[in-house]
């Protein structure tokens, strides 16, 4: 092959990998990528802050009812950094041992704050005295939570868990709650999650992550 035609063959090869997309998310976890995740989540810095920003999406709050505050999502990179952002004496050699090889979830977070006007218990009785006896919400069914990548996802286990405060609005302290779903790795991908949450009191409240852009 003559000059030109090597030339205008680099450039063909050279204009096909830019076109190539590049998969941020990975699973399983590389030892590379293990170690790289604990690395920047050790560091605690700048890099680090940015990096779990783009995990979590806050949300305006309503007029009134629940408040869905935040959803977020964490993948297995993002379990290491975490890892390493709250350990002392620990090192990327462990982290590596730790978790090479090892499952691990996906997981979507739904944080749902509690206002003036959600959830109204315990009840006041005609005397204005509070029954002590009630039962909580069931906060897992009453709150519907669809994760859509390519067609709606089927979550393997979900968690609710009460969140407390000095500064709640009812007797017992709480002042909202997480609900918890966990996936499969494996049947995620690179391209755009949506997390559709559904409250008790009608709000359809959605946002959507580009996967392609978080690890």
């Amino acid at each position: 092959m003559d000059r030109p035609g090597r030339i205008a063959c680099i450039s063909l090869v050279a204009t096909l990998a830019v076109g190539i997309p590049t998969l941020a998310f990975e699973y399983p976890l590389s030892d590379t990528a293990i170690r790289e995740a604990f690395l920047t989540g050790n560091a605690n810095n700048d890099e680090a802050a940015q990096l779990f920003l783009k995990y979590a999406h806050s949300l305006p709050a309503p007029e009134s009812g629940p408040y869905v505050s935040t959803i977020s999502v964490r993948t297995p990179y993002e379990q290491v950094a975490e890892r390493g952002a709250t350990v002392t004496n620990y090192h990327a050699e462990e982290a590596e041992e730790e978790f090479l090889g090892k499952a691990m979830p996906f997981l979507v977070r739904v944080e749902i704050d509690f206002t003036p006007t959600y959830p109204v218990y315990p009840p006041v009785g005609p005397d204005g005295s509070h029954s002590m006896l009630q039962p909580l919400p069931d906060y897992e069914h009453d709150f519907k939570i669809d994760v859509i990548q390519n067609g709606k996802l089927r979550a393997t286990a979900t968690r609710a868990y009460l969140l407390t405060s000095d500064a709640s609005y009812n007797i017992w302290g709480t002042s909202g709650l997480v609900i918890e779903k966990q996936y499969d790795p494996e049947k995620i991908d690179s391209s755009d999650l949506t997390v559709r949450v559904r409250t008790p009191d009608g709000q359809d409240v959605e946002t959507t992550f580009d996967m392609g852009d978080i690890k």
